[in-house]
């Protein structure tokens, strides 16, 4: 009897994640609504989403999934909603179907990517035809809104940004609350103006490193969760994971053609920051992948190598960074040449008919 294709959809639902994972959405949501504007936030929600189909069940994906819209909606209203939908589904939905169907990884990452960036552009257009202005303006007058219509909303998101260091205050207080009401406006006509300046460097960078956070590691993270279930999908280890040999000289010079064409011209400041950012994004990996090669190597287990994952990837970014560039220039932990040993071997058995004989 042929064996039935494995779906998500159809997949069972842990009860428990999904109803701690709705508590924290709900508990969380307007801080994240805002968060979701600033470098790294943006690209993990799409991400959390993933892990939360892959492990949890779609019953949670999608009850999350409509708090992030409902609080987009409070935010920005019914556009807004539209905009979060349009965010977050199709790059998710695209990730799930080339998982279910076992492309070949790396196509499968470049589908999801593209798809991400369509929808990420998307969002921006929605907001700048309905607006009639460019999308970061817009973007900013609604959160100008927002903050005068719900004082007591502000004043809690503010305390949050404040104890974890988004934004500082002169003043030795402990709450918002303590200020007056003319400091009050002062410190949110900062944050906004702050908020202005970062998106419009940062949303071109952010849109490029969203689109490969969710192609490599959308595509990672539910291929992995389906081998949890005993399916069998082309998914090749993450401690495998390197830039090409030579590609290092690559993004090199092209970082330092890139840097002199911005000092040349202010209009090239954005497609530098793209640029880096995106290789900041694969060096990031690579050097993350490398120390999980190691603690591999010397028999650590899985659960050390996801800490290292997430410890590197949302915490020490700047050092994953040093680490891959190391790592690309030096071979550190010998794990190129030793994978290329690998793929040579398996090339060979490949076109060598003893070898399928020696595996059956």
């Amino acid at each position: 009897m042929e064996k039935r294709q494995f779906t998500f959809a159809s997949q069972k639902n842990r009860w428990g994640l999904t109803v701690l994972s709705v508590i924290l959405f709900i508990m969380l949501g307007p801080f994240v609504s805002v968060m979701a504007f600033l470098p790294r936030m943006m690209t993990a929600l799409p991400i959390l989403l993933v892990i939360l189909l892959g492990h949890v069940g779609i019953v949670s994906t999608v009850l999350c999934t409509t708090v992030i819209t409902g609080y987009a909606s409070l935010l920005f209203g019914v556009y807004g909603a539209i905009g979060a939908l349009l965010f977050l589904v199709p790059p998710l939905v695209c990730t799930a179907v080339t998982s279910e169907r076992n492309m070949p990884f790396f196509r499968s990452c470049g589908i999801s990517g593209t798809v991400m960036i369509i929808c990420e552009y998307l969002v921006l257009a929605i907001i700048s035809m309905v607006t009639g202005q460019d999308a970061i303006s817009a973007t900013m007058q609604l959160f100008v809104d927002f903050f005068n219509e719900n004082a007591r909303l502000t004043t809690s998101l503010l305390d949050m940004m404040m104890q974890n260091g988004l934004i500082t205050i002169n003043q030795a207080i402990s709450s918002v609350t303590q200020l007056s009401e003319s400091d009050r406006i002062t410190v949110l006509q900062s944050f906004v103006r702050n908020m202005d300046q970062l998106l419009r460097l940062q949303v071109p960078m952010q849109i490029a490193t969203g689109a490969v956070s969710m192609g490599l590691l959308g595509q990672f993270l539910m291929r992995h969760a389906m081998r949890t279930k005993g399916e069998k999908v082309e998914c090749p280890a993450f401690r495998t994971w390197r830039i090409p040999d030579g590609f290092g000289r690559v993004m090199l010079i092209t970082v330092a053609a890139m840097y002199v064409l911005s000092l040349i011209s202010r209009g090239m400041d954005a497609m530098f920051s793209v640029v880096t950012g995106v290789f900041e994004q694969l060096l990031t990996l690579q050097g993350i992948a490398a120390v999980c090669y190691a603690l591999h190597q010397n028999g650590r287990s899985r659960r050390l190598q996801f800490l290292v994952f997430i410890l590197g990837y949302f915490v020490l970014g700047i050092a994953a960074v040093v680490v891959g560039i190391v790592d690309q220039t030096f071979d550190f932990t010998h794990r190129r040449e030793e994978l290329r040993k690998v793929d040579e071997q398996r090339r060979r058995d490949a076109y060598d008919p003893k070898a399928d004989r020696q595996g059956d």
